[in-house]
């Protein structure tokens, strides 16, 4: 009879350590994304204007994007949908 190279209190052990090390990644994660998201400290009104400007332009700007996308995609699909009438 051959004997298994995993035994059972292996297994657990290493389980129990991958868990421990997915905690340990959720959590650098978490903070990570805290860090990443979190509005940016405004000096005073000057900043706070011109973030809002910044922000103002970066969606003008995905509209325009997605608008030209749209066209772009979108026309072409209507052009392969289309049916031929028959005679």
């Amino acid at each position: 009879m051959v004997k298994s190279p995993y035994s059972l209190e292996a297994i657990k052990a290493r389980r129990s350590e991958l868990s421990k090390q997915i905690a340990e990644k959720e959590q650098n994660i978490t903070q990570m994304w805290g860090k990443m998201v979190e509005p940016p400290v405004i000096e005073n009104k000057y900043h706070l204007w011109s973030n809002r400007a910044k922000a103002a332009f970066k969606t003008y700007d995905g509209v325009l994007l997605g608008y030209k996308l749209f066209r772009i995609f979108g026309g072409f699909m209507k052009r392969q949908n289309k049916k031929v009438p028959r005679k």
